[in-house]
């Protein structure tokens, strides 16, 4: 391995220069936010920690080794550090996600903009029931969401499955060619001389992705059977039946479990990516508090 390049002179220190050393001494030992500014009070950065003082202390040497040239570029523009305290780490992180949308700091890259979602309405028309996946809204439509940007492919799996098993085509040559196309559709209408078979869809799409349940999965499942398609066919469907699975727990379940905790009943994207922040600590938080055990009769290193 080969040795540290030594320096001729010692990294630079531009943020104990302009803010003295007594300045890193009076920040808490709390989570919170930081912001970084430069002369004309322009908001430069914004940051956060579940201990301020020692994040904020990790800026006080400009150094290389240390430091991306983006970030120590940042700190020779920074003339005033302010911090603003929360009572979690939890806390810190929604409000930083929270600044990031709204403020759109010079500096930051991550989260400055809301993730890529988009949503699935549905509407009955006269002898159809049309289904449609984007990111703005469409009038007298029922809405679902917001999912993330997967959802365009999935839309693909769902309308393919949803028309091959609900009509019971198991020739290539009946299904229309934009289902069987990469390039995802956006848009699809399922015509049928039953209304009663339309209801039926519509309320099992209903439940489906409002994530109160799987009965839509059941359904696919037992018409594939019955309708045994050719190997082609049914391995395409397969993936589609299972992609709809994990799509299910993170897409409507999991918006339905948000919408319990007091959201809307129409998840904005900006609730989406709290969401996600709160799901992660939750998920961390469980795995340092459920290690796991060694199985019996194995022994740990």
């Amino acid at each position: 391995m080969p040795a540290a390049q030594l320096r001729l002179l010692p990294a630079p220190k531009p943020l104990v220069e302009k803010l003295g050393r007594e300045f890193f001494l009076s920040v808490p030992e709390k989570p919170g936010v930081y912001f970084f500014r430069d002369g004309n009070s322009r908001l430069l950065y914004v940051g956060k920690s579940s201990n301020l003082k020692k994040r904020l202390s990790s800026y006080r040497v400009a150094s290389p080794e240390r430091l991306s040239r983006k970030t120590i570029r940042l700190l020779h523009q920074v003339t005033s550090i302010t911090w603003e305290e929360l009572e979690t780490p939890l806390g810190a992180e929604l409000r930083e996600n929270e600044l990031l949308r709204t403020l759109r700091p010079k500096f930051n890259r991550m989260n400055v903009y809301p993730a890529a979602s988009a949503f699935i309405f549905m509407c009955r028309t006269a002898g159809a029931l049309e289904l449609r996946v984007g990111r703005e809204f469409v009038a007298e439509a029922k809405v679902f969401g917001a999912f993330s940007s997967s959802v365009f492919l999935l839309f693909g799996s769902l309308t393919r499955a949803l028309w091959c098993l609900g009509q019971q085509k198991s020739s290539l040559d009946e299904i229309p060619r934009r289902l069987l196309l990469e390039k995802p559709h956006r848009h699809f209408a399922f015509e049928q001389a039953e209304g009663a078979e339309l209801e039926k869809l519509e309320l099992l799409l209903e439940t489906f992705l409002g994530g109160e349940g799987t009965e839509l999965l059941a359904w696919l499942k037992l018409r594939r059977e019955t309708l045994n398609p050719p190997l082609f066919l049914n391995n395409l469907l397969l993936e589609d039946i299972s992609r709809l699975e994990v799509f299910f727990i993170s897409g409507p379940a999991r918006n339905k479990s948000l919408q319990e905790h007091g959201a809307d009943s129409v998840i904005s994207r900006d609730s989406l990516g709290d969401f996600k922040i709160m799901e992660r600590f939750h998920r961390t938080r469980t795995a340092e508090e459920s290690p796991v055990k060694p199985v019996e009769g194995w022994s740990t290193p």
